[in-house]
Parts: C-alpha cells; structure tokens; sequence
C-alpha cells in the first residue's frame, strides 16, 4: 500500500499503510451483527498514484468486498491496473467464520483465472469467544509453512495474563518472546514484563519491566517506569521512566521520557524525548522534541498539526520537520480528508513538500453499500467517545448506556485481529473504561463495544 498517514509518523517509526486497510476493516468489525442488524458496508476502494509527468491521478490498484446476509465480509478482491491492459485481479482473500467468530482468512494469488495459495491466518477462540491463537502461514513449494503464532492467555477474570510469540522453526512452533500482565487495577495491568526465550537453556530470561504508576483514584498514567534484567547479577536495574500531564478536560498535555544516567557523584535523570499536546475548538497539534547530543538540552523535531470538523474528523493533517541550523519550521508532509453525510471517509489525498511547493503523491477514494441500512449503527458509534485521540500509550472509552448490564470491550487492528478485550458489568448513564495501548505498536485500531441491546464502533489512532 502506497499512502503514507503522516499522524502516523513517531520518533522510531516511520508507518506507511492505506486508508484502504483501515476503511476495509469495519466490515470484520460488524461481523457479529445478525441479519436484521445496521450495517454501512464498505464494497470498493482505489488507490491512485499522480504521474508528474501528466499532471493526473493514474490507476495503482483497487480492492471490492463482498458480504453474506448477516453483513459478515466473505471475500475481498484485489485488483492492480496497467496502463495496456486495464484492471486485472491479482488477489482473492477468502474469510471462514464459526457462528460469528473469524476462524480463518486466506489470501490467493490470482493470475489468468487461476488461484494459487499465498498466505493465510487461523483463529482459535476459548470457551468465552477471547482470541485464544493467531497462526500466519506461507505457502511455500506446495506446502503450508508457519511465519509466527500468537497465543493469549487469561485469567478466571478474564484478564489476558500472557501474550506469547513463537516462530516456525524445523516445522515445529518455537518459543520467542512472551508478555507477562499482572497486579490489575480494575482491568488494567499495571506491570508488565517482557521476556526472552532461551534456546540454549529452554527457559524464559527477563528482558524489560513496565510499572505503571496511576493518578489517584484514575486510571491514567501519572509515571511508567523501565526496568532492564541484568543477567549478570539476575536482578531489575532502574533504566528510564515516563512522565505524563494532563490538561482540566483530562486531555493528554505531555509526555517525556527520562533515562537514568551514570554521573560522577551519582546518576541524575536526563531527558530523551518530549511530546506536547495543544488543543483548541478545531485544531490539535503534537510536537514531538528529541535529545540533542552536543548540549544535553531537547530540540524540536517534528510537529503534527490537524484541524477537525464539529464531529473531530481530521480535514487536513500537516507534518512539519524542525531545522535545527535556521530554527525554522519546514513543511513535509499534508493530507486532505473528505467524509459522506454519515461521517464515513470518502476521499484521503496525500501531498509531499517538495522544492517550495506541495506536491501531489496519492489519492484513494472508497464506495459503501446502504443494503443493511447504515443509519442505527452510524448513530450509536456517534454515542461512544475516546480521548485523548490520537494518543500514546492509554485512552479513555466513554460511553452512554440506556440500561445496565455486562458490557464486551474489544480493540482489533488492521488486520482484523483482536488484540484486547474486556468484560464487566457496566451502570445504565454514562461510563468510563481506560485502555493500554502500551505494547501495541503505533497505527490505527478499531474500539467496539456491545451489550445485548447496544453497540458502539469508534476507530482510533495510537502515535
């Protein structure tokens, strides 16, 4: 995928993905719904490259969607386009299901009518429909073979304990690494620790820790502190921590990262990165200050500016990179936005700074199907609210319920995997839940949440 999401851009990461994907994906996200459900279906998209040479938009590649009756996704059909001959498939990804749980989803290779085996991904589920496994295979002469598998485990509270990655090694699963969760407030672990698996000795060594330390009475962070495994003395040494503000709406104000430092005399805390968040009626802006080796001191490095619509739909998006020689702001990147009356996006343009003037890079535009009308559940998802978004490290869900009841948090990703998912009884009126996006990786991800008689969708960005 071509398109470049410049808010997606951190200090270590430098994300290229497709709108595309992430329009795609709420078709898995109403999977559940049954037949009489609402549901807004995306059945098209297309991605567009500007050829400098026309000064146009010319075809790059493109995707349709097909539904069964309950407005579960069933097959997805890539298309690429060549100036002689057109539009042809190259792609057919094929989605089985057991009740309404995703169980597999495979992708093909199409080339002149025929299909051949690419790649596909299995899901298992426990007893409480929670993503149990995660296995991706290739196929590769003739046969299925494993790229990594990802196993979850929880708790009698149905908190995930253990996040475990394994290879595919001699055609057997082999041990990674693994994530530990423990010491829960409410629903939220606030240590984590990371360990590595030791072929050589076949047991799991400690590499990182993460406390979380919370404001009082809140489930925000108010300091996360790093610890590294020293294997030597088999004991946690202090290497950094994290600090965070808010502002009076609880929106997140800043983040810094300190790393502890060996000085004569003692060790002293330095900062390493800073991000700063503003806000105003229509525009928020993060600038993120990284630290400067000849002085100790934090320079400016890159600034995000976005303005919103009254329903804080981002409109435009503009990255900037910081001269440190000039101490002048320089443009990068900018992306334009356009969304039908239901809020659904339509049309995403992206644009690259180039030699003082912004220059077209891509475009894709997305198609939607009002079958199962989309109107109930456009308006349900317009009840649920997540700030601060985007975010970093933690969000806070805010929700309005009409009767009380047990309530099914769930957090996928792009690929339509359910990385996060908590139950719990929830009060009629208006409710709060924090999530920890923590250990998930920068990009866009989807926050459903369903009761037996409501349901919210809302997509979100992690930076």
């Amino acid at each position: 995928m071509k398109t470049s999401l410049i808010y997606l851009l951190t200090k270590k990461i430098k994300m290229k993905t497709s709108f595309r994907t992430y329009i795609a994906f709420a078709a898995i996200i109403f999977a559940t719904q049954n037949a009489t459900a609402s549901v807004k279906q995306l059945i098209g998209d297309r991605t567009n490259n500007w050829n400098t040479g026309t000064s146009f938009f010319e075809g790059l590649d493109s995707t349709t969607y097909e539904y069964d009756g309950s407005g579960k996704i069933t097959q997805s059909h890539g298309f690429v386009y060549n100036a002689g001959t057109g539009w042809k498939e190259n792609t057919l990804t094929v989605y089985t299901y057991s009740g309404s749980l995703l169980t597999n989803k495979t992708t093909f290779g199409v080339s002149s009518g025929t299909q051949v085996n690419s790649f596909k991904i299995d899901y298992t589920y426990n007893g409480n429909n929670l993503l149990i496994t995660e296995a991706r295979w290739l196929w590769i002469s003739s046969a299925w073979v494993g790229v990594n598998r990802y196993t979850s485990a929880y708790d009698a509270q149905q908190h995930l304990i253990t996040y475990t990655t394994e290879n595919w090694i001699s055609s057997n699963w082999r041990n990674l690494r693994r994530e530990q969760y423990a010491t829960f407030f409410g629903n939220i672990p606030t240590v984590v620790v990371k360990q590595n698996w030791m072929v050589a000795t076949t047991t799991w060594e400690n590499a990182y820790q993460y406390t979380h330390i919370l404001y009082s009475g809140s489930t925000k962070d108010s300091i996360v502190h790093q610890y590294n495994w020293n294997t030597v003395g088999s004991n946690w040494y202090a290497f950094g921590f994290t600090t965070f503000t808010y502002n009076v709406n609880g929106e997140m104000a800043s983040q810094q990262f300190f790393e502890w430092v060996d000085i004569i005399g003692g060790t002293l805390p330095w900062a390493q990165w800073r991000y700063d968040y503003s806000y105003t009626s229509n525009v928020l802006t993060y600038v993120y200050k990284q630290l400067a080796v000849n002085n100790g001191s934090l320079d400016p490095n890159q600034r995000t500016t976005f303005t919103l619509d009254a329903n804080n739909h981002w409109l435009t998006a503009v990255q900037e990179h910081y001269n440190l020689i000039t101490s002048v702001w320089e443009n990068y990147q900018k992306e334009f936005f356009t969304y039908d009356n239901d809020g659904d996006l339509r049309h995403h343009i992206l644009q690259n700074w180039t030699s003082g003037n912004w220059i077209n890079y891509n475009e894709d535009y997305y198609w939607y199907s009002t079958t199962l009308s989309g109107v109930e559940e456009i308006a349900e998802t317009k009840s649920l609210k997540v700030f601060p978004n985007p975010f970093t490290q933690r969000a806070t869900v805010e929700f309005n319920l009409n009767e009380s009841g047990k309530a099914k948090i769930e957090v996928f990703d792009l690929d339509g995997r359910l990385v996060q998912q908590v139950e719990a009884f929830m009060n009629d009126g208006v409710n709060q839940w924090q999530l920890n996006f923590n250990e998930l990786n920068s990009g866009l991800y989807f926050i459903k949440i369903e009761t037996a008689k409501e349901r919210f969708v809302q997509r979100v960005s992690k930076l």
